[in-house]
Parts: C-alpha cells; sequence; structure tokens
C-alpha cells in the first residue's frame, strides 16, 4: 500500500498530539536530580530521601497497573480517557508546583508526599495518553510515527528544561546558572502554565482515534502465578530481560550519581546544565542513529557495540578528579548517553 493510500496523519495533528509530551518531558527534566538538590540545598540526609523514594517506587508499583486497568474498564464504557488525563494533569501541576517550590523549612517528610502526588499525576496522565497515542491510527507505519514524535517531543521537553538555569538568571531569579531550587521555581512556574495550556489543546483538537473504539471487557483473567508460569516458558523473554535488566539497572545508578559526581565532586555546579543539554542532543542524535544501524546489521551486534563505547565512556569516568579538564566531562557524558539511546 503506498502512502498516497493510507490514512496519513497530518503534521498538525501530530504536533498538536505532541505538546502535552512535550511539556511533560520538560517537567521530567529533574526527575533524576531532584534527590540531590533536595540534599544539598535543603540539608536533607542522603537516607531519609533514599527511603522517601523507596515508598514512592513501592507506591508507583500498587497505583501504576491500577491505573492502567481502571483507565482501560472506563475506556470500554465510554470511549474516551480525556478524564483520566484531565485529572492527572491537574494533579501533576499540584505536585510540581510545591514540590519545586518547597518552603525553606522543608523535610523529608515534604519531598516523599509531594514526590508521590507528583509520580501519581504524571502516571495518570501519560498511561492514558500512550494508550490514547495507539488509537490515532490504524495503520503500523502511522503508529510508529506517532511514537516517534512523542519520543522526540519528550526529548526536547528535558532538553528545554536545562536552559531553565540559565533562564532564571536572565529574570533576575537566580545569580548562577547551578540547578538549584532558583531554576526549579521558574520551571514550576513554566510547567503550571504550559502543561494545562497544551494538554487542553490536544484534547480539544485530536480526536479519539480510528482505532480507539469502545471494546468489550475480558472475561478472561491472568493471575500473577499463570503470567509467572508463562514467562518460565518464553526462553525468548528470559534471555531479554537476563540482557536488559542489568543495562537498565547500571543505567538508572550512573543517571543517580550523575550529580553528585559532576556538581558535588567534580566542582561544576554550573556547567553541569549545560552537559546535561548537551547529553540529551547526543540521544536525540544517537536514536535514528542507532535505528539506521540496526536496518543494515543484525541488531544484537549494534546493540553490542552500543553498549561497549557507552561502558568505555562510563569507565573513563572513572579517571575523572577535581580539576580535570572540563572538556572531558562535555564529551564523556554525551558519548554515554549517545550509546545508552540504543536501548530507547
Amino acid at each position: 500500500m503506498s502512502r498516497k493510500d493510507k490514512d496519513v496523519l497530518a503534521r498538525s495533528l501530530l504536533i498538536t498530539f505532541t505538546l502535552p509530551t512535550l511539556v511533560l518531558g520538560f517537567t521530567h527534566g529533574p526527575e533524576g536530580q531532584l534527590q540531590a538538590i533536595y540534599a544539598k540545598h535543603a540539608g536533607i540526609s542522603l537516607g531519609a530521601i533514599a527511603l522517601a523514594v523507596l515508598l514512592t517506587k513501592l507506591f508507583d508499583g500498587i497505583t501504576y497497573p491500577l491505573i492502567g486497568y481502571l483507565s482501560d474498564r472506563s475506556f470500554a464504557r465510554s470511549g474516551s480517557r480525556k478524564r483520566w488525563i484531565i485529572a492527572g494533569t491537574l494533579l501533576s501541576m499540584l505536585g510540581l508546583w510545591f514540590l519545586m517550590r518547597p518552603p525553606r523549612d522543608v523535610g523529608v517528610w515534604y519531598f516523599g508526599i509531594w514526590m508521590g502526588v507528583l509520580y501519581l499525576g504524571w502516571k495518570l496522565t501519560e498511561i492514558p495518553f500512550q494508550s490514547w497515542s495507539f488509537g490515532l491510527s490504524d495503520d503500523h507505519d502511522e503508529r510508529s510515527r506517532v511514537q516517534a514524535w512523542r519520543a522526540l517531543g519528550q526529548l526536547l521537553g528535558q532538553l528545554l528544561f536545562f536552559a531553565t538555569p540559565l533562564l532564571a538568571v536572565q529574570l533576575g531569579f537566580s545569580e548562577s546558572t547551578e540547578l538549584d531550587f532558583n531554576a526549579l521555581g521558574v520551571a514550576a512556574v513554566i510547567s503550571v502554565v504550559l502543561l494545562p495550556l497544551c494538554t487542553a489543546i490536544a484534547l480539544w483538537r485530536v480526536r479519539e482515534g480510528n482505532g480507539a473504539a469502545p471494546a468489550k471487557p475480558r472475561t478472561q483473567t491472568f493471575t500473577l502465578a499463570r503470567t509467572l508460569e508463562n514467562l518460565r516458558g518464553n526462553r525468548p523473554m528470559l534471555h531479554l530481560l537476563a540482557a536488559f535488566l542489568p543495562v537498565a539497572l547500571l543505567t538508572s545508578l550512573s543517571t543517580g550519581v550523575s550529580y553528585f559526581f559532576i556538581d558535588s565532586y567534580l566542582g561544576l555546579s554550573k556547567q553541569f546544565p549545560a552537559i546535561m543539554a548537551l547529553s540529551l542532543l547526543s540521544t536525540v542524535v544517537g536514536i535514528p542513529f542507532w535505528t539506521a544501524m540496526a536496518r543494515r546489521h543484525e541488531i544484537h551486534h549494534v546493540w553490542a557495540t552500543a553498549l561497549v563505547i557507552g561502558g568505555a565512556a562510563a569507565g573513563a569516568s572513572c579517571f575523572l578528579v577535581p580539576g580535570s579538564p572540563v572538556v572531558f566531562n562535555f564529551i564523556l557524558m554525551p558519548v554515554l548517553m549517545f550509546s545508552l539511546s540504543s536501548t530507547v
């Protein structure tokens, strides 16, 4: 089937639908650094923050599948997921405002509660949005096109976030390009203005989708025991998990300590936003690059090559010490992120 014969989604529709994802990407920008910022600038102990994050993640582990289940059930009845997105947007705005603009005497309870509120708001918005995105077209290529737009929108939003410290300086709210509560405060104002605006435009202008007809609720249930039994008999899936889980774990560890390493250990607090912005740019370049390589070469070999490059960059970072040439930090972190973009 030629492109002319397909129900091709208009670029204007894709832009409109991607706008909320771009702003959500902006709000996710400081996600990996919030714990470190609270530890450094609010004086909360790392142990207390770690416990708060652990409890938040345990709460997420319960609410995430529940949100998906309940939103699917309500969609089967009404044919729409928009009410979930509206509720999630409002809750995200509330969590963002209080988490990014804390009082002077902030404590770990404040951090944990508003972090939980923000995560719940994010998922109330993002899970229905993801399901909605698959219903915009019945065509596989068009669905892939939608996901590509959303992925790039998410990355662009994160990239724009790291311009916030410079914006805070230009507006007179901060005297340094350091990523601190002054920069987060500016980001909070931008988020609570643009998130509801862009979400409202998408809800108003984008249809539910050709592939979004209400479906009958499933009568067959899958218990945890049955799911584990099916997984045990799926050797390709087990091999994929064995390869992917260590990469995901080590990537999360690297992301979690990057702020401490670059900001506190190397003393590059003013340069940190620029390093992260360049790293995200390398991810934007890396996604189409590794996708093109996977089309020309065996995908396992491509992924292995990317991980070797990333491992070499991470290993080289071990030799960085305070006083090392700043240019190394502007090279190694982007190279690492470039290689990890192969897993997206």
